[in-house]
């Protein structure tokens, strides 16, 4: 009886412990149970979550913004205060950096109006596969835009180049001259509509608009002066087909870092590395018109508009800085300038010190520099490969 009083009490149990303390010791046991499991579960699951959300923000940072700019930035003679500019675009570059985002995610399918696999699904060499466009996505076509500045001959023989061009949806012919075009000129009949746009001003800008008149993905932005056969730029749209977020084209030209001046420069010489290729005859996605025209900085634009030129280096830029590739160079060609044509703007002796100047300031807007290398070109598939002599390769000069 004593004993069960003393139990009721908190005396002493059967194993000589008193009650209070045996339960106490069960207590903290417990605790010291659920505190280890909190650590060694949840604390990584959060760490985890915290250090990559903290390395995500930082390396967006980076890449939107960059270093932060010293006094020895501000003191560019381009503009009177370039830290100005920084602050201004800044906003601009976060929209960019959520479009980048947005556009990695999309699958840049083309349109729905069918689909006609290589020889019916067989497969086939030369002759099957000129008849049909294949690939994995549905059958589409393109659109060519073509800028063009009182050059109306040379405009008219690179139109008259385009008949019967395969996969063709029109031509938008973006008049830049504040000139209207010659009241006798004979647009010729190339089998698809063209449309003529005329431009508020003159600016290389206008290359890129995003006109109402383009109704298909596809972009084949080529100069006036620009000659390619019908079998380039086939090639070119079935390569830009399977990389729809690239630019595809055919000049390439790469970045290059001058030590002794500790600056980037615009280099054209033939090379085994290539970060840019010319919008002067390349594909490319209408939605990258949209971001240039939109999205992408104005002091971008105001620079193109100031020196008349670099608006293929802007593009470039900016597809590198949204998808973080680099573009894709197809076939050998490294020029496409017709023979015989007027001098471009191009063989201008400022030309090139301008491009230099381009490249270094766009790098300060961006922050870094987004272009990147590729060491290879796009070749036909049966590109220098031996056939029988009952096959056909899918292009004969390509």
């Amino acid at each position: 009886m004593t004993g069960y009083t003393m139990l009721r009490n908190g005396g002493v149990g059967n194993g000589g412990q008193p009650w209070m303390l045996r339960w106490s010791s069960r207590i903290r046991l417990t605790w010291l149970s659920f505190t280890l499991f909190i650590i060694l579960v949840f604390f990584p699951l959060i760490a985890h979550y915290y250090l990559t959300t903290i390395d995500d923000v930082d390396d967006a940072g980076k890449r939107i913004f960059g270093p932060r700019i010293g006094n020895e930035l501000c003191e560019v003679k381009h503009v009177e205060d370039l830290c100005r500019i920084r602050e201004s675009v800044s906003e601009e570059l976060l929209q960019l950096e959520a479009k980048r985002q947005e556009l990695n995610k999309a699958k840049f399918l083309g349109s729905g109006t069918g689909f006609r696999p290589i020889g019916g699904g067989a497969g086939g060499s030369g002759k099957e596969f000129q008849a049909s466009l294949g690939g994995n996505v549905p059958r589409e076509q393109f659109t060519v835009v073509m800028l063009t500045y009182e050059r109306e001959e040379v405009l008219m023989n690179s139109l008259e180049r385009l008949n019967g061009l395969p996969y063709l949806n029109k031509v938008v012919v973006v008049w830049n001259s504040p000139k209207l075009p010659s009241e006798d000129l004979l647009w010729p009949d190339i089998g698809v509509p063209i449309v003529v746009v005329r431009t508020e001003k003159n600016s290389l800008n206008n290359r890129f608009l995003p006109w109402d008149e383009i109704e298909t993905e596809a972009i084949l932005s080529i100069d006036d002066d620009a000659h390619l056969r019908h079998d380039e730029i086939m090639f070119g749209f079935r390569v830009w087909r399977e990389a729809r977020d690239r630019i595809v084209g055919f000049p390439g030209r790469y970045h290059a870092w001058d030590i002794p001046h500790q600056s980037w420069l615009y280099n054209s010489n033939y090379s085994c590395e290539l970060s840019m290729v010319l919008t002067g005859a390349a594909f490319f996605h209408k939605y990258y018109a949209y971001l240039y025209s939109y999205v992408m900085p104005q002091a971008i634009r105001d620079m193109v508009d100031e020196y008349i030129n670099c608006e293929d280096i802007a593009m470039n830029f900016l597809v590198s800085h949204i998808t973080r590739k680099p573009p894709i160079k197809v076939t050998s060609r490294w020029t496409f300038r017709c023979p015989g044509c007027p001098q471009a703007l191009s063989h201008d002796d400022s030309h090139f010190h301008e491009r230099h100047k381009c490249i270094n300031f766009f790098v300060k807007v961006y922050g870094y520099m987004p272009l990147l290398y590729t060491q290879f070109r796009v070749d036909s598939v049966l590109f220098k490969t031996r056939l029988p002599h009952d096959k056909t390769k899918c292009f004969k000069f390509i």
